[in-house]
């Protein structure tokens, strides 16, 4: 699993027509969304490749017990939809990008 963590001022995720997810400056909450292409290969010509994505039901469960773990700790929580075309809005709050992998 890769988890790319940003510091923002405020976010939100669209679906359709619909905001389904959104958060503003408030001290340690997480916008959680799910994002297969974090797992993209471009090594081997034009395409990438997604080989070393789960498979969708066994993503969704990691995703789920993320956000759970997350939640767990008394942190705020707010999801996009899992699978879902998103149009993600954020403001960033400096140049804090933190990229890990497990």
């Amino acid at each position: 699993m890769r988890v790319v963590l940003q510091r923002v001022n405020s976010a939100s995720v669209t679906v359709g027509d619909d905001v389904v997810a959104a958060i503003a400056v408030v001290d340690g909450s997480v916008l959680a969304v799910s994002q297969f292409t974090l797992c993209a290969s471009t090594s081997r010509g034009r395409r990438p490749s997604f080989l070393s994505a789960a498979e969708p039901r066994r993503a969704k469960r990691l995703f789920e017990r993320f956000v759970e773990g997350v939640g767990s700790h008394g942190i705020p929580v707010e999801t996009g939809v899992f699978a879902a075309y998103m149009q993600i809005a954020l403001v960033n709050d400096g140049p804090v990008t933190i990229v890990l992998d497990g």
